[in-house]
This record gives structure tokens, C-alpha cells and sequence, in this order.
């Protein structure tokens, strides 16, 4: 197990050596939701933070993968109006998460789809105002769809727009329940070679 997490955290700055034609840093901020879970609405406020790397495979098209440090999960805010027992209910996730994605560019915009594998690093659950370790821990491991589209602000900055969702459950019990995602992203380029 060892083994495979230094893979997974270094394998975005080995494939850079590989000739990847963009190296850079990204940043963004999260709405989620967990889709199962009895709570509805993209409440969890949330960040993401990385690296990224994109390898051009074609007149208009990239090969792109990020490792990200990710913050997902949910909120319930509850109504003190209607609820005597009112109590705040969220449940936070942090996953490092990397998404491999092909890119296709038209002139200032792209889109981008593909899979992502994310490993959960810590998990918190609060609920009726005490902070706790969360009793049903999610799956060690989590894979995801991504769908997104970006806007080329300038060459080193790009504006992205990104749906994902689990594949599979993160948890089973007591529903099946998947992390659902939007994100809104800055990447910023630092590095640009012509391949």
C-alpha cells in the first residue's frame, strides 16, 4: 500500500519529465453534496489545491492529469423556524485525488472528460453540536467521472468549470451514498514548452 501512494503523489512530476508540455498550479473553490444521504442541495463549502501537468496529443487536444488536495461532503443547516430540535449537521471529507482527463480545445475554450482516483486522507462528521470521528467511515478509495469546461484567459491562466461524481459508493450503509462535486478553478501555467 506503501508503494502505490508514493506512485500516486509522484507520478504527476514524472510524467512531466516525460516531455508534458505545461506544468502548473491550480486552486479552487467547491460546492458538494453527498447524493444519498438524505440531506439535498450543494451546501458544503469546500477548496481544492494542486498541481497539474498536460501533454499535447493532437493538433487540439491535451492529455491532462492533477493531483489534487480536495474538500468534500455535506451540510444540513436545519430550520430553527420549524425545528425545536434544531441542530447543524456536516460531514467534512478530504481526499488526494488525482483525475486524468482528455482535452479538447477550441480557440479560448476547452472541454475535458475523464476519471479520476482519490484517496481519503481524513474525515470528520458533526452532528448535534459535537465534533466526533465519522462512526461509518467511507471507502479508502474512491473513483470518479469528471466533466468540465475551461475558459484560456491569457496563456498561463485558465478559468475551469468541473462537474465529478462517484462511481461507485463511498458508503454503503446505511444508504449507498456518492460524493458530488462542482468546482470552480483558476489553473495558472508556469511552465510552457512546445512539444
Amino acid at each position: 500500500m506503501k508503494k502505490f501512494i508514493l506512485l500516486f503523489l509522484v507520478s504527476p512530476l514524472y510524467l512531466y519529465s516525460q516531455k508534458f508540455s505545461t506544468f502548473g498550479l491550480t486552486a479552487g473553490y467547491i460546492r458538494s453534496q453527498l447524493i444519498g444521504d438524505h440531506y439535498k442541495g450543494y451546501d458544503k463549502q469546500g477548496f481544492d489545491v494542486g498541481v497539474f501537468s498536460q501533454l499535447r496529443i493532437g493538433k487540439q487536444a491535451d492529455l491532462k492529469m492533477e493531483l489534487l488536495l480536495i474538500n468534500k461532503g455535506c451540510v444540513d443547516k436545519g430550520n430553527k423556524k420549524l425545528n425545536k430540535d434544531y441542530s447543524t449537521y456536516f460531514q467534512t471529507l478530504y481526499y488526494m485525488e488525482m483525475p486524468i482527463l482528455f482535452q479538447y480545445n477550441l480557440k479560448k475554450v476547452s472541454f475535458e472528460a475523464g476519471p479520476g482516483l482519490g484517496i481519503l486522507i481524513w474525515n470528520l462528521d458533526f452532528e448535534h453540536n459535537t465534533l466526533k470521528y465519522l462512526s461509518r467511515t467511507p471507502t479508502f478509495l474512491e473513483t470518479t467521472f469528471n466533466l468540465g469546461v475551461g475558459y484560456l484567459y491569457s496563456d498561463r491562466l485558465n478559468i475551469n468549470l468541473r462537474y465529478s461524481n462517484s462511481i461507485i459508493p463511498i458508503r454503503t450503509e446505511p444508504t449507498s451514498q456518492y460524493n458530488s462535486v462542482f468546482a470552480l478553478s483558476l489553473y495558472y501555467k508556469l511552465m510552457l514548452r512546445k512539444v
